[in-house]
């Protein structure tokens, strides 16, 4: 119902926000050895895998608060920082 007033389509995404580099699946599935219950398919965002410059533009404020969990090199760190400050004051 929500995406019919909003006119645009919902889904349930999660994101990952380890420390390294993990392949993590998009799929729950929760079954018995005589049953299965449920299969849960989902769109998963591993921040460690995007790049933190395709962010910058985005005027959502969770990818703003996401960005130091996004690739960077230790080099880029003090720019990160500062973009991430920028962004705030908007």
């Amino acid at each position: 119902m929500l995406s019919l007033l909003l006119r645009r389509r919902e889904g349930c995404s999660t994101i990952f926000t380890y420390d390294q580099i993990r392949d993590e699946p998009d799929v729950f599935t929760m079954s018995f050895p005589f049953y299965h219950v449920l299969t849960f398919h989902f769109l998963k965002v591993e921040l460690r895998k995007e790049n933190w410059h395709s962010f910058l533009a985005s005027s959502n404020p969770v990818a703003v608060a996401l960005l130091s969990k996004m690739d960077y090199k230790q080099s880029e760190r003090i720019q990160v920082k500062k973009e991430f400050l920028r962004l705030l004051q908007h």
